[in-house]
């Protein structure tokens, strides 16, 4: 991360080994790579991004994440997709909503599939909770989406910690949500800075 000068400011995630990406590219091995122009209390990026999507297990880096612990959606989900996104901060910090376009995470060719992700994020910081809920529309076929909503919680009391993510999709909203869902829970206790206790379910 770095800032450019007073309003413009660089993220980048660049890994170096191999891979075989969706587009052949120099930017396959690289998570993301955005610019980002500040002002009043606005923010709005452009590049390769994670797609916004509300849950922690998701949110957290890499090395943090367990694969075997991880659930299926995590683990099978094209989280890093070409975008932009436009988002709003109050002025002391602790609520943010913000509106996301990118590739589809269902676009197994981007540059020729020229399907897209919709996605509405409400992100809050307090001392005792924090929150990432979004509401998404991801395109798998032209003009067709699955619907989702994502509510990632964690609270906060002292040294213990509760994350309560749950995940709803559905395709076809006659149906409604609630068939096709992804909920995971984990509670931590933190010995100090070098120890951390968790188990997920």
């Amino acid at each position: 991360d770095g800032k450019i000068s007073k309003h413009f400011s660089y993220s980048l995630c660049q890994k170096f080994f191999s891979a075989n990406g969706e587009d052949d590219s120099v930017f396959d091995n690289t998570d993301w790579l955005t610019l980002s122009y500040d002002v009043g209390g606005f923010t709005f990026t452009a590049g390769k991004d994670v797609v916004m999507v509300g849950s922690y297990e998701y949110d957290a880096y890499d090395i943090d994440s367990y694969f075997d612990m991880n659930s299926m959606f995590y683990n099978s989900f094209a989280c890093y997709q070409w975008g932009v996104k436009a988002m709003w901060t109050n002025p002391s910090e602790t609520t943010s909503f913000a509106f996301q376009v990118t590739n589809s995470p269902f676009a197994y060719f981007p540059k020729e599939d020229n399907l897209y992700a919709y996605n509405l994020g409400w992100y809050s910081a307090w001392d005792w909770y924090e929150s990432i809920w979004t509401v998404n529309l991801f395109e798998y076929e032209k003009g067709k989406f699955v619907n989702c909503i994502a509510l990632g919680n964690m609270f906060y009391l002292g040294d213990f910690e509760l994350m309560f993510d749950y995940i709803a999709r559905a395709s076809d909203l006659d149906n409604g949500f609630g068939k096709d869902y992804t909920m995971t829970v984990q509670p931590a206790y933190n010995f100090g800075e070098s120890l951390r206790l968790f188990g997920r379910f």
